[in-house]
């Protein structure tokens, strides 16, 4: 008898696995949006779990959105998915996977506008411009032990930046081609790198410990591309350290 009733066991666990899994995905976005608390609504939306494809609202933008199931992803206990993302001035892939507490990003590539980040910058009277380039990003985020790892290539392409300098001046500047690197060791350390692409120097330099204490660093050939009389030493303009563990949780 054991056999007949694990048989049973297996049999009902699949159809309620099948019958989630061919649900429109439109009938489950509500829950799904809910689940994970994104600003998000659907606006045309077609197939089911294991793929499908839309167009979705983000913070009051349209975007055309694809997605396939990750089966793979289930033997560590993780839902995972390979998209795609398009809307004017964004075009990416990659895979996201999820489980409770824990979000990953793996094997994104593609390009953002820089101008999309103008809204949160300008309250402080800053904008930007150009294409921001990510080549085989992964972004790694437990939110319950507040750790966060990174690696992967950016890259600032016809970056143009405009900011209020501290005399109350608004100044613009044409900016070279900017060179990111992030990249997180076996103790928890991510380092992140900022160059000038054409010259080859460093202009920023960041290390996230995996305790939450976060080094920066501001390199003095920033004076070689701004036209400003920037205070520091002759290497080094700022080097600071502060705690974020409270904004990674």
């Amino acid at each position: 008898m054991i056999k007949p009733r694990l048989l049973l066991i297996v049999f009902l666990l699949s159809f309620v696995i099948a019958m989630v899994a061919l649900v429109p995905v439109r009938l489950l976005w509500p829950q799904i949006v809910a689940l994970q608390t994104l600003p998000v609504d659907s606006d045309t939306l077609s197939g089911t779990l294991w793929s499908g494809s839309g167009r979705v609202l983000w913070d009051d933008q349209l975007m055309d959105l694809n997605w396939r199931f990750r089966p793979t992803d289930l033997l560590s206990a993780t839902l995972g998915y390979s998209i795609s993302v398009v809307r004017p001035g964004v075009d990416m892939v990659g895979q996201a996977a999820w489980r409770p507490g824990h979000m990953r990003l793996a094997q994104v590539d593609g390009f953002m506008d820089a101008s999309l980040l103008n809204p949160l910058l300008s309250p402080h009277a800053a904008h930007v411009g150009g294409q921001l380039w990510v080549s085989d990003l992964i972004v790694d985020w437990n939110q319950r032990q507040g750790h966060l790892q990174a690696d992967g290539e950016l890259e600032w392409q016809q970056g143009q930046a405009s900011f209020q300098w501290v005399d109350g001046s608004q100044q613009t500047v044409d900016l070279p081609r900017l060179d990111g690197r992030l990249h997180t060791d076996d103790q928890g350390q991510t380092v992140g790198t900022l160059v000038d692409g054409e010259a080859d120097q460093p202009l920023l330099l960041t290390e996230l410990a995996a305790n939450g204490e976060l080094m920066f660093r501001i390199y003095s050939h920033w004076r070689n591309l701004l036209p400003l009389d920037l205070p520091g030493g002759s290497e080094i303009i700022m080097d600071s350290q502060i705690n974020v563990r409270e904004y990674l949780q």
